[in-house]
């Protein structure tokens, strides 16, 4: 398993422009080959496991590269201080159509929604209800796990950004690129 930002706790503000990283994110090295990343202010994670197959993940400074088996093709994440951003590079033009899906898994108390501008954004319940909450008895964990089910989800916790295709390093292009959610998918 790859991961950056190993143990990072935030300490007092985590808002704002600070050098200090606002996540951490790990690459699983096995055959699911999941990408996780975490808030670890909210203790919670967004993990996205490929239904397409890629070969292992190769680490170069700030980026992991997994090549796409069967594809002239790789994806790259780029990972920041505050964000890890995902290209999926065609190394020559396939066909006019291309599907790159994933199994969205999240932690208790949060939901993936479409947003207008084509993004996707992960909201929470009230950050009281997420991560680890201690509960006397399970009496208590059952109040708890029923809050997060059924509390109103209203807390962007995490964003991704409306796909775009650029067409050699700097031509954007009119071809489409979307998401869409299929409950986990």
């Amino acid at each position: 398993k790859l991961i950056f930002n190993e143990g990072y706790k935030p300490g007092g503000e985590v808002a704002g422009q600070t050098s200090t990283p606002k996540f951490t994110a790990s690459f699983d090295t096995s055959k699911e080959r999941a990408r996780t990343v975490s808030d670890p202010q909210n203790e919670v994670a967004v993990t996205f496991k490929p239904k397409y197959k890629t070969l292992d993940a190769q680490k170069y400074m700030n980026k992991v590269v997994y090549p796409v088996v069967g594809k002239d093709a790789k994806v790259v994440y780029t990972l920041n201080g505050s964000s890890v951003k995902e290209d999926i590079v065609l190394n020559r033009f396939q066909g006019d159509t291309m599907d790159f899906s994933y199994d969205l898994s999240l932690n208790d108390g949060l939901e993936a929604r479409l947003e207008k501008n084509g993004s996707i954004g992960v909201y929470g319940v009230q950050s009281a209800l997420l991560g680890n909450v201690a509960t006397g008895n399970d009496k208590d964990a059952d109040i708890l796990k029923k809050a997060r089910k059924n509390g109103k989800k209203d807390k962007l916790i995490f964003q991704i950004p409306a796909p775009f295709i650029y067409e050699g390093k700097t031509k954007q292009t009119t071809a489409k690129a979307w998401y869409s959610l299929d409950g986990s998918k």
